[in-house]
């Protein structure tokens, strides 16, 4: 899972972000990305959705577009790394019991 500081390292596509995975929550709207692998920085920084997507998108990838932008508009980006972590919370793993 990634908690997005600076979005440079966050795959847009296939991280667990925002407690999902962008490519199977959306996946009409992803069967429509120009670029298979951009960050979430660079998507950020994308001009709009024609710089990610091919158009005219169908009405179901419209309807995950903005339920999917809505969610993009809510990171804040800092001048920091992303830091990862399990989904359980930690950033360690131990296989000793």
């Amino acid at each position: 899972m990634v908690n997005i500081i600076d979005g440079a390292s966050c795959h847009l596509l296939e991280d667990l972000w925002l407690n999902r995975v962008p490519k199977h929550n959306f996946s009409e709207l992803f069967s429509f990305a120009k670029k298979a692998h951009i960050s979430v920085k660079g998507a950020i920084e994308a001009g709009g959705p024609g710089d990610l997507f091919h158009l005219p998108l169908s009405n179901v990838a419209y309807q995950q577009l903005l339920i999917f932008t809505g969610d993009l508009a809510t990171v804040q980006t800092g001048d920091e790394n992303d830091l990862r972590s399990y989904i359980w919370g930690n950033s360690f793993y131990s296989s000793a019991k």
